[in-house]
């Protein structure tokens, strides 16, 4: 799922639909921004704040195009929490995703979809015939795509300590 925000009043945030028992949820988004002139590339990263919307990818500025690479959310919490993302648009939110995080499980979106990837090493999310996230025993969730049958090669990667 590819997000473009293409106004000064557009912006991502999530919240949860509770307070957490002991621990917030981290996250870490990225992006890039596009002018007339210019590619740059961002991103951001911190913790979400229960019930209060929290902005995990800020509004570009005036004649700029923030295109959002990808978005994680991990439950930290010793409990499932109920995480919320949403479009802001001016003083309109709407809601892209709702999911049941249990603790230790990431929230990953991308310009591939969303996925919901367990804390186990070895774990696999196939998202489509022929890519699917595997969280390696290092610690790193890998993007993979099916080369030939059978035969898995990296093509992105991110850390979760």
């Amino acid at each position: 799922m590819l997000i473009v925000l293409n106004s000064v009043g557009k912006s991502i945030v999530a919240y949860l639909s509770s307070a957490v028992a002991a621990n917030q949820p981290d996250f870490t988004s990225h992006y890039a921004d596009s002018t007339a002139t210019a590619f740059t590339e961002g991103g951001a990263d911190g913790v979400l704040s229960s019930t209060t919307p929290v902005t995990l990818v800020s509004a570009p500025a005036a004649s700029t195009t923030r295109i959002i690479k990808d978005i994680s959310v991990y439950n930290a919490d010793t409990a499932s929490v109920e995480l919320i993302l949403a479009l802001v648009n001016g003083a309109s939110t709407r809601i892209i995703a709702k999911k049941t995080l249990t603790s230790g499980e990431t929230f990953v979106l991308s310009a591939l979809g969303m996925a919901y990837v367990g804390l186990e090493a070895g774990n696999e999310l196939q998202i489509n015939d022929d890519y699917r996230f595997k969280l390696m025993e290092t610690g790193w969730l890998e993007l993979q795509r099916e080369t030939s049958p059978g035969v898995w090669a990296k093509c992105g990667s991110w850390y979760k300590a």
